[in-house]
C-alpha cells in the first residue's frame, strides 16, 4: 500500500471516529465531497455522495444515514478503491475485530469485520471473492441508548 494514501486513509478514519457524532456538514468537510439528500422516511434522512479522490483516497460512493430526531446518530458507508487495505493492516490498528455473519446467500454481500467502541462501531467490508483488500468502511455513530 502506498504510504501516503495509507496514512490519509487512517487519518480520515481517525477523524470520523473522534468526532462526537455525525451531521451532513461534518461528513462533507472530512470527506471533501458534497452530499445530497436522496430519501427520507419517518426514521432516517438518507444522503449520498458521488465518487471522488481526496488526499490520495479513491472514494467510489458515500452514503450517510442520519437518524431523525436524534442528535448526531447515524451510519456512514464509504465504498473505496484505493488504498488497498488488508485485514492484517486493519488488525494492527483495531485488534478486537469480530467477523459479522453473512445475512444472505448473495455472492455480492461483503464479509464485515467489526470493532466496537463506546458510541461507535467500525466495520471493514471485504468481497467474498478476491477478498485480499477491504472495499468498504462503515462507521456507526450510536446514541447512549443504542450502545451495546
Amino acid at each position: 500500500m502506498d504510504h501516503t494514501s495509507a496514512e490519509s486513509f487512517w487519518s480520515l478514519l481517525d477523524q470520523l471516529l473522534t468526532h462526537g457524532g455525525f451531521n451532513k456538514p461534518l461528513v462533507e468537510s472530512i470527506l471533501g465531497t458534497p452530499l445530497r439528500r436522496v430519501h427520507r422516511n419517518k426514521f432516517y434522512d438518507f444522503h449520498e455522495g458521488d465518487g471522488t479522490v481526496v488526499r490520495g483516497l479513491t472514494i467510489r460512493k458515500v452514503e450517510l444515514r442520519l437518524k431523525r430526531n436524534a442528535n448526531a446518530v447515524g451510519t456512514l458507508i464509504i465504498d473505496f478503491g484505493e488504498p488497498c487495505v488488508t485485514l492484517a493492516e486493519i488488525k494492527k490498528r483495531h485488534p478486537a475485530l469480530t467477523p459479522t455473519p453473512l445475512s444472505s446467500d448473495s455472492a455480492d454481500e461483503l464479509i464485515h469485520y467489526t470493532a466496537k467502541y463506546p458510541f461507535r462501531h467500525l466495520s471493514f467490508g471485504f468481497p467474498q471473492e478476491n477478498s485480499a483488500y477491504a472495499t468498504q468502511v462503515v462507521v456507526e455513530a450510536r446514541g447512549e441508548a443504542e450502545t451495546q
